[in-house]
């Protein structure tokens, strides 16, 4: 757990992390929780959820949405197409967003950025269309801001979020593979102009070889030494 500004971030392993605000709500980023091999044990027993934000249709975003949702009843923000389906199924409270738009929950205002991923899912039975993957910018309620990335390669409009949002911390896929790498998560920072990088989306599984250290190493290149790369360990507080 990081403090950030009064705020609490504890990462759950993945691109999952639980955010306490100042004024004492919780959120909740991509919530895949029980089939996540690197989520720790007290990630399974949650006793507040505020709101949930969910970046993409694939299963290690969206897994754990609909028990979380039944059981907190909190808020739930996602691109449209996806929002539906979740209705669908039962989730309620639904916050239906699209790319560039922006809502106000509680004090805390989200605003939806582009991300360059893919966001189907099967079911067996049937192919999902989980609509476009997305990146969050949340405002919590004294100004502080964070810019989770959601699943995204490296992209140019990054320098536009900054512009609009003026982000002070960057939770990043590092992973590679799968998402951009500790090379492209380096020049995203640049492009955010963010003094602060959580990596994420990295040593899940092998195929992700993306490191914390990698990532210091690219910025070193860019002489972005000012730059503080906080490497947490799941459910841990940082160092």
């Amino acid at each position: 757990m990081a403090r950030f500004n009064g705020a609490e971030i504890t990462w759950l392993g993945h691109s999952t992390f639980l955010v306490k605000t100042p004024q004492n709500k919780v959120l909740i980023f991509d919530p895949w929780i029980e089939q996540n091999p690197s989520s720790p044990p007290e990630a399974k027993h949650l006793t507040q959820i505020d709101i949930i934000l969910v970046s993409h249709g694939h299963y290690d975003h969206v897994s754990d949405v609909e028990p979380l949702a039944k059981k907190f009843q909190p808020q739930v923000v996602t691109i449209i197409d996806l929002g539906w389906w979740l209705e669908k199924r039962g989730v309620a409270n639904i916050v239906n967003m699209d790319i560039g738009g922006s809502v106000t929950l509680d004090g805390i205002t989200i605003s939806m950025t582009p991300a360059i991923h893919s966001s189907g899912f099967d079911l067996l039975t049937q192919s999902v269309y989980g609509g476009n993957p997305v990146g969050f910018i949340v405002e919590l309620e004294n100004g502080f801001k964070l810019y989770h990335a959601g699943d995204t390669c490296l992209f140019g409009d990054m320098q536009l979020i900054r512009d609009l949002y003026q982000p002070d911390v960057a939770l990043l896929p590092i992973g590679d593979r799968l998402t951009m790498g500790p090379k492209g998560a380096a020049l995203a920072t640049k492009l955010l102009g963010v003094k602060q990088v959580i990596p994420m989306h990295f040593a899940t599984f092998p195929i992700f070889t993306g490191t914390p250290a990698m990532l210091r190493e690219e910025l070193q290149k860019l002489q972005l030494n000012d730059v503080e790369v906080i490497d947490l360990v799941p459910g841990k507080p940082s160092v």
